[in-house]
């Protein structure tokens, strides 16, 4: 039985909350962005949603499989820079160590869209973080708590838009390269069963809420609209866009270590 790492936020549900609630055929894992990033390349997950930035930085380790991920453009309403200063005096970011390509997103609009040169500092503690005065919430938080009082809020996939008139993808699905090779029919059963499970979200987007409302209490429309905004079917449009970003990535390498 494979083992399948999904992401733990509702942002993921119109994509595998069927998958996930009525399929026996995988073994599934949820967590972070990151951690699933990890698990999949110490071997210890078959296929997973990971962040777009450690497919990009890894990607001789794994097949993509190009169908499905989680993509915006312009608004996605659950990656956001908080702060409470003008953005171009910004010198330190304190950002969630939960994803990857958020922070590293927001490294390359700190040195290419808003022109600041800032150190990145993660703190764990979200009580703390949220204290700072600058800072990021990605996922379900974020989406939660869309605005504090005195502090301004930056869409960062509207900030990419801005400065690239492209999609951003957040995450994508990968499968490690000798699981893709040994095991392909189980890989095309994995495959037919995301495509099933997003058939049937698309078909159940009530239900689909109703799940999400469980973990996060916002009202129905705000979170019909909220997924109104997701991209799940990548297109070559959303490849251009994450190819855009593995260029940005790659010139910024020095300076994309997290503090």
């Amino acid at each position: 039985m494979l083992k399948v790492g999904v992401i733990d936020f509702i942002n993921v549900y119109p994509l595998t909350y069927q998958l996930v609630n009525h399929n026996s055929q995988f073994h599934f894992f949820l967590d972070t962005p990151a951690n699933l990033s990890l698990l999949l390349k110490n071997n210890e997950l078959d296929i997973a949603q990971i962040s777009s930035s450690f497919y990009l930085q890894n990607k001789d380790e794994f097949e993509l499989i190009k169908e499905f991920g989680v993509a915006a453009t312009q608004s996605v309403k659950s990656v956001h820079l908080y702060h409470n200063i003008p953005i171009e005096t910004i010198q330190t970011i304190y950002v969630t160590p939960q994803s990857k390509a958020s922070v590293n997103l927001l490294r390359v609009l700190a040195m290419h869209h808003w022109f600041i040169d800032c150190d990145f500092v993660v703190v764990n503690d979200f009580e703390e973080l949220i204290h700072k005065p600058a800072f990021l919430l990605i996922g379900d938080m974020a989406l939660i708590r869309p605005h504090f009082e005195g502090y301004e809020t930056t869409d960062l996939a509207s900030s990419w838009y801005e400065m690239t008139n492209l999609p951003f993808v957040f995450s994508v699905t990968c499968v490690r390269k000798d699981v893709f090779h040994q095991h392909p029919e189980e890989i095309n059963a994995f495959i037919e069963a995301m495509r099933t499970s997003y058939a049937w979200g698309k078909e159940h987007r009530d239900e689909v809420i109703k799940a999400a409302r469980k973990v996060c209490p916002l009202p129905k429309p705000y979170l019909d609209n909220y997924y109104d905004t997701l991209e799940f079917e990548l297109t070559d449009h959303h490849f251009q866009g994450m190819y855009k970003f593995e260029k940005y990535l790659q010139m910024s390498q020095k300076q994309m270590q997290t503090t």
